[in-house]
């Protein structure tokens, strides 16, 4: 086999690992979180524009910048204990997915010195979590497809 294709074989089976391994303790932390956090039903009180420049390659080859706006919620709630809450939701959009006025469920862990806060929807708990896990799988899967061509055209690698 070929030194490049093993590595590359190397070089994608460590991202691949290391990928897995940041899924496995995010997937963990985020369980737990999740499991022992408790929730409560909030309002969006505002929606937080940002706005990003960002330089895109037109058609023609050239560079130019373009704008892009995301709207993030910011929610407030009060805890258990009667404290009011205010926080900026993780996941911005465009077009925004909440309304000024729209109910929100949230979850919450209250440690001692801040209050851990999520927007209680499988997108803003789950979805980096998925996402990482079909970029490792795509890692591991260019691991065997550079494996086998490069293993089918070395002769004498069967024997």
């Amino acid at each position: 086999m070929p030194t490049y294709a093993i590595i590359s074989i190397i070089i994608c089976a460590l991202i691949s690992v290391y990928m897995c391994y940041w899924l496995v303790a995010s997937g963990f932390k985020t369980y737990q979180f999740v499991r022992e956090a408790k929730t409560a039903m909030g309002m969006v009180v505002e929606l937080h524009e940002e706005i990003e420049r960002k330089q895109r390659k037109d058609s023609n080859g050239h560079y130019r910048y373009v704008t892009e706006k995301s709207y993030y919620p910011v929610i407030e709630f009060t805890t258990e204990s009667g404290k009011p809450v205010v926080f900026r939701g993780a996941k911005g959009y465009d077009p925004p997915r909440y309304r000024v006025e729209d109910p929100v469920a949230v979850i919450y862990q209250v440690g001692e010195e801040e209050i851990k806060t999520k927007i209680n929807s499988f997108d803003e708990l789950w979805s980096d979590l998925i996402a990482t896990a079909v970029v490792s799988g795509i890692f591991l899967i260019l691991c065997f497809v550079i494996y086998y061509f490069s293993s089918k055209n070395t002769p004498g690698f069967d024997e």
